[in-house]
């Protein structure tokens, strides 16, 4: 059995995946744990996700049009 190779896409699709995943957890983090600044890291957090999901939608986007 061959193992699976992601290509390129694939790759950049996934490594967005990891950093959207990083992002939550570190708002949860700041949102449950941190009281100094908490609403500034959750705002800084929440329009990184923002820029993450636009990029994911481009890139499969991309990858559709194949």
């Amino acid at each position: 059995m061959r193992a699976y190779q992601a290509n390129t896409k694939s790759k950049e699709l996934y490594k967005l995946m990891d950093e959207l995943d990083e992002c939550k957890e570190d708002m949860k983090y700041h949102a449950i744990h941190k009281k100094s600044k908490r609403l500034d890291y959750i705002e800084k957090n929440a329009k990184r996700i923002k820029q993450i999901a636009i990029s994911m939608q481009k890139k499969i986007e991309e990858m559709r049009r194949k």
